[in-house]
């Protein structure tokens, strides 16, 4: 189990070693995450993949994403603020907005599936797996793990990228090494199956390497979620101009 409600479950985290990562670092990987995310659109959108190493920079987004949203909700549940619902409801919002910007983008190159959903129901379906499971209750488990089960059918990545974000939360929640080891690795080695490349197994020692070092970097609180569709958007207008 994830939880560590009981004393014994709990003494079994407690020796194991820990990851904490400085504010400023923290947002220095979301712009570094944010701007491979752009990298990747632009050679998808624009260029149709024909960019050298702009789709494998683009591989190291998704698992950088979730490895900070993880840690902001387990610092967050710890210290007894939880945020999860008001996390959710911005991915929701955001999220939604990008759904039509992105149909045209993929219909534009001759994408024409509606699915999978975007990056931001990934983080969406993480996030309210980790409210659910927070309840602590049987039925709490139950509802999460099906819900983390349905989810996967839908969101980019699938499900490997959905037990990656989860077992990550369970390692900066509760040290969980083991579930990390033997779920969120093997789920990382699927995403590099799905994008034929091993560049996201990098997002683990730019973590750890980041979390050794304080970078001061400003924060523009919710700045990411609004960025997301409108970096879309921008993409969309020069598509449109660029077609013959």
């Amino acid at each position: 189990m994830l939880s560590t409600t009981n004393s014994q479950n709990a003494s079994l985290f407690v020796d194991l070693p820990s990851i904490s990562i400085s504010s400023g670092s923290l947002e220095f990987l979301k712009w570094f995450a944010f701007l491979a995310m752009i990298a990747d659109h632009i050679d998808v959108f624009l260029f149709n993949r024909q960019v050298p190493y702009l789709y494998e920079i683009g591989r190291m987004a998704m698992p950088i994403f979730s490895m900070v949203l993880a840690y902001n909700l387990a610092q967050s549940a710890i210290y007894k603020n939880p945020a999860y619902f008001r996390v959710a409801r911005r991915l929701l919002f955001y999220g939604l907005i990008s759904i039509p910007i992105i149909y045209i983008l993929r219909q534009n190159v001759g994408q024409s599936e509606a699915f999978p959903l975007n990056i931001l129901f990934t983080l969406l379906v993480v996030t309210l797996f980790c409210q659910l499971w927070e309840g602590g209750t049987t039925r709490d488990y139950t509802v999460a793990i099906l819900f983390l089960f349905a989810g996967g059918i839908f969101v980019e990545y699938f499900w490997p990228g959905l037990l990656f974000g989860v077992s990550a939360w369970a390692y900066f929640r509760y040290r969980n090494w083991y579930f990390f080891l033997g779920v969120g690795i093997p789920a990382l080695g699927l995403i590099c199956l799905l994008n034929g490349n091993l560049w996201a197994i990098t997002s683990i020692p730019i973590i750890l390497v980041l979390s050794k070092i304080r970078i001061k970097f400003p924060r523009i609180r919710h700045i990411f979620y609004l960025l997301y569709p409108l970096h879309l958007g921008l993409i969309l207008a020069v598509q449109l101009l660029i077609q013959p």
